[in-house]
């Protein structure tokens, strides 16, 4: 053979026919309610034809077009699945052609994370006057009118009696961890070790033993809220000895589950404790409304909470369990704060500033050391013009600081949905009492808001919106400024009107998270794991039983508290098993 039929042969090869071809050109665009579309025409391009198609759950793209300008397609027939883009891009080079696969979804690989679901034990134990001391949730929600419909944790979903059910259903899942928490006052009937409860002891030993049998690892939570009422009625949170009764509650777990337990996380969403508990000026829960104290109370929960987890790690390293493949953790929870303009300076500050007082509140200590300088140098600054003689954040000793810092070996993230962030103008805070505006807001000096195009998970109870995109910056980000394994400790969202067993929005939903935790992954970002919130239906604090997201609903007027999978159940259960996730189809958002 010749040396210009092998070239030919080459070049053909390489870059396809460069004969003309006659390829289609139009496209449609779908975001949120808004569509446009332009009908395809027939022109003639060089090389080859490409479609190109984009679904991330929120914006739909179909392409049509030549590759003349970009010269993407190199070999004939391929297509490229592109992660970060959630895009689909195929060539051909016959007249008119669209590859076969042209709108195929995308197949995200998930195989390096574990697949886990999750619950709380006040949510849904039950059991609550069953060899159990009464926690600061079982008052509150005595209480007249402080939850919907007066509900009560007393029987919740019976998870006490039941819990070898609820194995069985993590079994059908497929998960591979399954996160609860202790109650500290089944544990500890008056918050100490004075009042040591052994029926409750057996009840999480038999649980872990029962996980361990069926290859499910435990995670296990040791507060998730339910402060136990004798502790409360000494000040709870605001009472430094709360953390050293709490380092003597978990050394004591320590001591019991250690040698069965690896993955620890002492304290859940700090943040909600301190907002809504210790604050609550944009909404209380148990013990109560902290609102006129908010400026000062919030900080010194923050800070009990903080040397708390100090203690738990004093016990876990007391124990020897770091150097035995334990790890330690803290859960923490926000919004990503998108700035309102990415090119106004004052917004992604704001987005910066935002997020050193929700996840660096707790994350900067822990990871860096001290309070974050933004959160610091702000107090200080209000807490000057309030005429303050010294700033309501309270100090960390240099020994604090020194204990804190590296005192977790990942942090959970429990993540719902994004707002958009923009900063306080300085009139507006001038003006704060008039306005309006909360302390949380007022200290951080932002405004946030959902976008109007972001879709609503649902409409009668607005607070989670379609954001997944929030979720693949908060990962990324919270890996440039701790450097950090992160373990998505919550994620889901409540069940859409008239779906029940449907959730087809819960299924699009979590679709939609999972891709971005596979972008991020291939990011760079350590992500450990992905935890669905939850696993059934339960007592969803303020709003008692009338919001739910399990993905088993439960029948609340059954006395057995029958559980039955939704449609999100068999979806997560294939993808935990897989460990392959299909993208979106173009004719599905679900």
């Amino acid at each position: 053979m010749g040396k210009i039929p092998v070239l030919s042969l080459i070049f053909t090869l390489l870059f396809g026919f460069c004969s003309s071809l006659k390829c289609y050109n139009g496209s449609f665009q779908e975001v949120t309610n808004f569509m446009a579309f332009e009908g395809p025409e027939i022109i003639d391009c060089n090389g080859f034809c490409v479609s190109q198609y984009q679904n991330d759950g929120q914006t739909l793209n179909y392409t049509l077009r030549c590759d003349d300008s970009t010269k993407y397609c190199i070999t004939n027939n391929q297509c490229k699945d592109d992660y970060g883009t959630s895009t689909k891009t195929c060539c051909c080079n016959s007249d008119l052609c669209v590859h076969q696969n042209a709108t195929n979804p995308i197949i995200y690989d998930l195989s390096q994370i574990t697949f886990s679901s999750a619950t709380a034990a006040y949510q849904v134990e039950g059991g609550a006057w069953d060899c159990r001391g009464p926690s600061i949730w079982d008052t509150y929600s005595h209480i007249p009118n402080k939850i919907h419909n007066n509900d009560t944790g007393d029987d919740a979903c019976k998870s006490y009696y039941k819990w070898k059910n609820d194995v069985e259903l993590l079994k059908n899942l497929n998960v591979q961890q399954y996160r609860f928490s202790i109650s500290w006052s089944r544990i500890f009937i008056d918050g100490t070790n004075n009042t040591i409860n052994d029926v409750g002891v057996k009840y999480y030993s038999d649980l872990i033993d029962a996980l361990i049998a069926a290859n499910i690892e435990p995670v296990i939570t040791m507060f998730h809220w339910d402060l136990p009422q004798s502790l409360m009625d000494l000040g709870g949170w605001l009472n430094e000895n709360t953390a050293i009764k709490f380092g003597e509650y978990t050394r004591y777990i320590f001591q019991q589950f250690g040698s069965r337990v690896k993955k620890w996380i002492p304290i859940n969403e700090p943040l909600s404790v301190v907002q809504g508990e210790f604050c609550g000026d944009n909404g209380a829960g148990a013990p109560g409304e902290f609102a006129p104290h908010c400026a000062w109370s919030l900080y010194l929960a923050a800070k009990t909470l903080l040397l708390a987890h100090l203690e738990a790690w004093k016990a876990f390293q007391d124990l020897k369990l770091d150097s035995e493949g334990g790890v330690l953790g803290m859960a923490l929870n926000g919004p990503w704060f998108f700035p309102a303009n990415l090119t106004n300076v004052n917004d992604t500050e704001a987005s910066a500033r935002a997020f050193d007082f929700y996840w660096g509140l707790f994350g900067h200590p822990l990871f860096v050391g001290d309070w974050a300088p933004r959160v610091k140098d702000r107090i200080a600054e209000l807490s000057a013009k309030e005429n303050r003689t010294g700033s309501r954040l309270p100090a960390f000793t240099a020994a604090q600081i020194q204990g804190l810092k590296g005192s977790a070996q990942f942090v959970g993230v429990n993540y719902y949905n994004g707002l958009m962030v923009t900063s306080r103008t300085d009139e507006e805070e001038a003006h704060r009492w008039e306005l309006g505006i909360k302390t949380v807001d007022y200290d951080t000096k932002i405004r946030q808001w959902p976008s109007p195009e972001w879709r609503q998970m649902n409409a009668s109870d607005p607070w989670i919106y379609y954001t997944p995109f929030g979720l693949r910056k908060l990962l990324n980000y919270i890996h440039t400024q701790y450097n950090i394994s992160i373990l998505i400790t919550e994620n889901g969202c409540m069940d859409n009107y008239d779906e029940d067993l449907k959730d087809v929005s819960r299924v699009s939903y979590l679709r939609g998270h999972l891709m971005a935790i596979a972008q991020a992954l291939q990011d760079g970002v350590k992500v450990m794991g992905h935890t669905v919130w939850s696993l059934m239906d339960n007592f969803e604090w303020g709003d008692g039983y009338s919001t739910k997201f399990g993905i088993h609903r439960v029948n609340f007027s059954d006395p057995e508290r029958a559980r039955t999978p939704k449609a999100s159940a068999g979806f997560y259960a294939n993808v935990a098993k897989t460990k392959m996730l299909q993208g979106f189809s173009i004719n599905s958002r679900h």
